[in-house]
Order: structure tokens, then C-alpha cells, then sequence
């Protein structure tokens, strides 16, 4: 622990770790200071070593720690700050862990299946904005309507399936008539599309009977 610390301490002389208010103990060891000297855990843990990330003692200390596991880079960091301070430790941590061969035996493979081919709709060339288009709610939205009362309020999107335009527009409420007057604002602004897509709505199937 010593000559892991001998870098450590040119730099303790220059006033530096100031936060972790270091001290020197009886053997000469560099420790991390604090507030908690009454805590029922151990010396160790009240008062961790304190070691540079760029030694191979501090390598060999967190890679023994996530040997014992193979968790993640917060737990490997937590249970060696129960005995050692690394500097830049959760860094070090996520070497150790990049470099693990069993991690990356482990770690979930990206899935390699081929997408489907688009629908025709959306690949139609040569058509105006929003000809093609999908509708959707999201919300609600809470809005001050007076000084003691709130409503809930619901944006509609409409998204061109050919160009990714978007047009956003209003809804008091979630009835077939007010979604129909969404539609109405929407056509008099873009036109009428020749496909509008949407999810399984009870608006929808009523604006769909209302035609």
C-alpha cells in the first residue's frame, strides 16, 4: 500500500483531496478522513486506504472484487470502498468490467432477425404531405382553466407516413364529436389524406360510423 502511495503523496503535500480529508495513520498508510468515527463498522471501512486508479495494486484490487460476482460497476465500487478510496474508482471499475471475458460471454447479443419490408403507403412516391397519414392521442395535458380549477387537455398528432411531417392539434376531451372536430381542423389546414391509420380508439370507430 505504500509504494502505491508514494505518487500520492507529492500530491497530498500540495494541498490537494482536500475533500476526503486524508491523514497519515501509525504505520504511514494514507487513509481517508471524515465524520464518522462513531459508526459501528470497521477501521477500514470508516477510513479506507486511499490509492491512485493508474497502480496495478488498484487493477488487481477491483479485479479481484468483481471476480467475486462479476455484478455491476456500482456494487464492484461500493465493496471496495469498504476497505480502499481508488481514485476515479467506478472508471476503473468499468475497465475491469469491459475487459472481463465472462461479462462479455454474459452480456445479450443484439437480436440479428430482418425487418419486414414497409408497407406500400409509406414508400408512395411523388405524393403531397399528410396524403398518407396516421393519428394518434397522447396526453392528457393539465391545464389552468381559472384561477381555482384545472381541465384535462389532449394533444392529437398526425404524422405523415411518406415524409415524417408532423401536425399537432387540440382535443378537449376524448368524445367521437370533438375528435371530429380535430379532423375538420386538420382537413381545412392539409387537405384530405387518402388513408388515415389509427389505433383501436372508441373515437375512432366513432368518428369511423359518424362518415
Amino acid at each position: 500500500m505504500k509504494d502505491a502511495q508514494r505518487e500520492l503523496t507529492k500530491r497530498l503535500q500540495k494541498g490537494e483531496f482536500q475533500s476526503l480529508s486524508p491523514f497519515v495513520d501509525d504505520q504511514g498508510t494514507i487513509r481517508v478522513g471524515g465524520r464518522v468515527d462513531t459508526a459501528l463498522v470497521s477501521y477500514d471501512a470508516k477510513h479506507p486506504i486511499l490509492l491512485p486508479s493508474n497502480h496495478r495494486v488498484s487493477f488487481l484490487i477491483t479485479k479481484h472484487v468483481h471476480a467475486r460476482g462479476h455484478q455491476g460497476v456500482a456494487i464492484a465500487t461500493a465493496k471496495i470502498k469498504t476497505k480502499y478510496r481508488i481514485l476515479k474508482g467506478n472508471k476503473l471499475s468499468k475497465k475491469t468490467k469491459r475487459q472481463c471475458v465472462f461479462c462479455k460471454r454474459l452480456a445479450h447479443q443484439t437480436e440479428t432477425q430482418i425487418m419486414a419490408a414497409l408497407p406500400q403507403i409509406w414508400l408512395a412516391p411523388h405524393t403531397l404531405p399528410f396524403f398518407h397519414t396516421s393519428c394518434d392521442y397522447f396526453g392528457p395535458i393539465s391545464v389552468r382553466l381559472s384561477r381555482n380549477k384545472q381541465g384535462k387537455y389532449y394533444g392529437v398528432i398526425f404524422t405523415c407516413l411518406n415524409t415524417q411531417a408532423v401536425h399537432l392539434e387540440m382535443a378537449v376531451d376524448l368524445s367521437t364529436m370533438n375528435f371530429l372536430q380535430v379532423l375538420r381542423r386538420f382537413f381545412s389546414l392539409r387537405g384530405y389524406p387518402a388513408t388515415v391509420m389509427s389505433d383501436s380508439g372508441t373515437q375512432m370507430f366513432g368518428a369511423e360510423r359518424e362518415r
